[in-house]
């Protein structure tokens, strides 16, 4: 799964022609945290796959751990706040990887088109 997002990322980023379109595509991803999300999407159609995958599994836990809270559904509150947590704790770790191998990418992409 992690290959094969890399892959596209790499593919991506060997198809920027300029030194200018890799510091734009730097000035970018430095911009937001959103706009560094919505370029990998854009990089990898893989990642956008798996991050609302992932991203649904977190909406509904949620709404599982508000039903448990309020007493909607006769079951213990703690399993869903865990799993919740991880949830998202796995999201940001996805994202700041992918974002972290995009950088360098582009960075390697740089120094290639610089030599």
């Amino acid at each position: 799964m992690f290959k094969k997002i890399e892959n596209q990322i790499n593919e991506f980023t060997s198809g920027i022609k300029e030194a200018k379109g890799c510091d734009e595509l730097m000035v970018y991803m430095n911009s937001s945290y959103v706009s560094s999300i919505k370029l990998l999407m854009f990089a990898s159609s893989s990642f956008s796959l798996y991050a609302r995958l992932l991203l649904f599994f977190i909406i509904a836990n949620g709404g599982l751990l508000m039903f448990t809270s309020i007493g909607a559904l006769p079951l213990d509150f703690t399993p869903f706040l865990v799993v919740t947590f991880a949830l998202v704790a796995m999201m940001v770790f996805y994202t700041s990887h992918f974002k972290k191998i995009l950088t360098s990418s582009i960075e390697g992409v740089k120094t290639k088109m610089k030599s």
